[in-house]
């Protein structure tokens, strides 16, 4: 069983104690330490550290109750060339005198066993941890190191619970160790599917893997890939856990061998989840070279993509052959550009920021121009003629979580999505839809069955588009069915794959059939798909969970939690880590949608709180220790007042320190006249709906009717 706690963590009451002792109060004992030296293998880059320019850093480092030890610091400078620096002390008070001033990526925890590696649940229930971003210089960082993961709250659907349980226990069985003759890291994440790693399970894996990263090694499991790329940026899809060799290569252009382009995006999650930017420097020039190599090798000459059947990872869909457009690795592509545009800024990389977005407005286009079918409302593959494919399948969704679709585009494309003869079935979303005449009611693998990865980035594009009644919709659907299945389910024994192992029973699935409660068939037809599949499967017990039934998304890197507020049962996370900051946060059970919540927040920091109710919405700082907040939706209609000098007519800028620049003109159509991009969390949407974006000026909510903000650079509203 998978360790699902609460952290240990010493007494709320007792943080203010504990400031005083750090902050040089008579009887304070504060260790001073040095760094230990940096092994001799160690490939990053070692540098002196300027004299002139260190600070200080200080923590509080608290463990669950009654544990001793060691605990072991490392600090991962977030720019090229920086030093590692590996600390060791105790529990409680710790200050080091001698970093430089900048973003570091950190690891704490209590070594038990006095191996001096971090051990997690997979092995004797873990050692009590920590991964984080942390900004030098700062005040205190009270640092509360835990075992195991978030601790969900859901008042109404206990099952729920059971299930996130469950898909972690599974993902802990599937933590594998490196080896001397594969190459790969310590421990990482396993697909749970055959003796390859897959580049796009793992992306996915890695996509509900962040919100355990305290507990679970789950960037490495990435870094077993970008050590495989070639000179000329190539990343091969699979790579055998013998030798740690690409299982092919790029030599016949029919098969170039690639998997759905998602490390960028991948990469993007995990810094908004625990602030880390400690991996750019590093893994940037990686991306940025796999994305410029498939752009030299598998697009066509209308500026699209093309991959194999096995390539898209819908391995028996109904698609042509060799050298088509194919509408999902383009939209895939954009993805991966408007996400390094993102990584670029974040590093202050401004040259590479405008190569990017200009990658990602060029490929929008060319998904709009050549893949979109007005008169069906949907985006399709096309043939090497050119011609559409006549099949709806789940690749036409990723254009809109590029950020590619227009408004009108994604609202038709939400209504198909609900259409029940089309993918509303009894468990949402079938692969293709079921009025097409090759799908399958029971699945057949890509003929109709209900997958991880394609729910998750359908759900996703939904609510980023804003539908997100719609994907919450779906997101329940899709937990149910998991629920109902692993619950009530009995296996027919002829029917397990002779590969199997287990019965079947109580477990989660490689795919679903999309008209019954139960497992798609697989590829042959003959017998289910894998059990025990986490694996990729674990993204909907877990991130779906997170954020489209709790309704929570982070964004550490500039300290900022949205909730989105919708249920009215207790629910909220405990023991939930995003940047510096672990957290307890509850709503308390409510009557009606429309009525005020209070909600209760214990934080180890500082942090900023959107809530969004109905309509409503507002943010809120939220000090370090023990809060109640209460959410009334009531509005109050405030107004901002014009700026002369604006980019936009009838618009104001809002200042908030990190103002980069605004886009959209007054219908969002296009950019403002002499200004340059607005970054957003949804990979530059203009979601211009006031339910779903929030200005804040001078502490007060600004309530326009049309309105975007973005949390990490700027915000503009109507002044009317």
């Amino acid at each position: 069983m998978v360790p699902v706690l609460r952290p240990g963590w010493v007494a709320l009451g007792l943080f203010a104690a504990g400031l005083l002792a750090l902050s040089g109060c008579p009887g304070a004992d504060v260790p001073v330490l040095e760094p230990l030296p940096v092994d001799d293998d160690d490939d990053v880059e070692q540098g002196d550290p300027d004299p002139g320019a260190v600070v200080p850093f200080s923590a509080e480092i608290e463990v669950p109750a009654g544990e001793t030890g060691t605990v072991i610091l490392e600090f991962s400078p977030a720019w090229a060339g920086g030093e590692i620096r590996r600390i060791e002390t105790e529990p409680g008070p710790v200050q080091v005198t001698d970093l430089l001033p900048g973003r570091y990526g950190l690891r704490a925890w209590l070594d038990r066993d006095g191996d001096g590696e971090w051990d997690g649940v997979w092995e004797d229930g873990g050692e009590p941890a920590a991964l984080l971003g942390v900004t030098l210089p700062r005040g205190t960082l009270r640092l509360p190191l835990r075992t195991g993961v978030p601790d969900p709250v859901i008042g109404d659907d206990p099952e729920l619970v059971e299930l996130y349980e469950v898909a972690w226990e599974l993902a802990a069985e599937h933590v594998v160790a490196g080896t001397a003759e594969n190459g790969f890291a310590d421990h990482y994440l396993d697909e749970a599917f055959s003796e390859q790693i897959f580049q796009w399970d793992t992306c996915f894996m890695t996509l509900f893997g962040r919100y355990g990263a305290d507990a679970f090694p789950v960037m490495p499991s990435l870094d077993n890939f970008y050590e495989t790329q070639l000179d000329d940026g190539y990343i091969c899809r699979v790579v055998d856990e013998s030798d740690g060799q690409p299982g092919g290569d790029a030599s016949d252009p029919a098969e170039p061998m690639i998997n759905p382009p998602l490390f960028a995006w991948v990469e993007l999650e995990y810094v908004r989840q625990t602030g880390d930017l400690s991996r750019l420097p590093r893994v940037l020039p990686v991306l940025e070279a796999y994305a410029d190599w498939i752009d030299t090798n598998v697009r066509t000459d209308i500026g699209l993509y093309y991959t194999s059947l096995l390539g898209s990872g819908m391995d028996n869909a109904p698609r042509d052959g060799a050298y088509d457009a194919w509408v999902g690795i383009s939209a895939q592509q954009a993805l991966a550009r408007i996400s390094l545009t993102e990584l670029s800024a974040m590093v202050g990389d401004w040259d590479r920021e405008a190569v990017n977005r200009a990658e990602w407005e060029r490929i929008c286009a060319d998904v709009r121009d050549f893949t979109w079918i007005e008169s069906e409302g949907f985006f399709f593959d096309l043939d090497y003629d050119g011609a559409p494919l006549d099949a709806k399948t789940l690749a036409g969704v990723w254009p809109l979580l590029a950020g590619c679709a227009t408004e009108g585009q994604a609202a038709d494309v939400a209504s198909h999505l609900g259409d029940p003869a089309a993918f509303w079935r009894v468990h949402v979303f079938p692969s293709l839809a079921a009025d097409h005449p090759a799908y399958e009611p029971d699945g057949h693998y890509w003929l109709g069955g209900v997958w991880a990865p394609t729910n998750y980035s359908t759900i996703s594009a939904l609510d980023r588009t804003g539908h997100r009644e719609l994907a919450r919709d779906a997101a329940a659907n899709h937990l149910a069915a998991l629920y109902r299945v692993y619950a009530d389910f009995v296996p027919d024994p002829a029917l397990l794959a002779p590969e199997a192992v287990g019965d079947g029973s109580s477990t989660l699935w490689e795919a679903y059939a999309p008209d019954a409660f139960e497992p798609a068939s697989r590829w042959d037809d003959a017998f289910y798909g894998r059990q025990d599949f986490v694996g990729w499967t674990g993204v909907g017990p877990i991130a779906l969970l997170i954020e489209q039934v709790i309704g929570l998304r982070t964004h550490a890197h500039v300290d900022t939690m949205s909730w989105r507020l919708t249920r009215t049962d207790e629910h909220g996370v405990r023991g939930f880590r995003f940047g510096d900051q672990l957290v307890d946060l509850i709503a308390d059970a409510r009557t009606h949608p429309d009525d005020p919540v209070v909600l209760t927040v214990d934080s180890s920091d500082a942090f900023f709180l959107e809530v969004e109710l109905g309509g409503w919405a507002a943010r809120y700082p939220v000090a370090a220790g023990h809060s109640v907040l209460t959410i009334d939706p009531e509005p109050s209609t405030l107004v901002v007042d014009p700026v002369p000098a604006g980019p936009i007519p009838g618009y104001a800028v809002l200042g908030n320190g990190r103002i980069s620049a605004v886009v959209s003109d007054d219908d969002g159509s296009g950019d403002a006249p002499g200004v340059a991009h607005l970054y957003r969390d949804h990979f530059g949407l203009d979601l211009l709906d006031a339910g779903r974006t929030r200005v804040v000026h001078d502490g007060d909510l600004v309530r326009p009717g049309r309105v975007g903000l973005d949390p990490f650079f700027a915000a503009y509203g109507s002044s009317r």
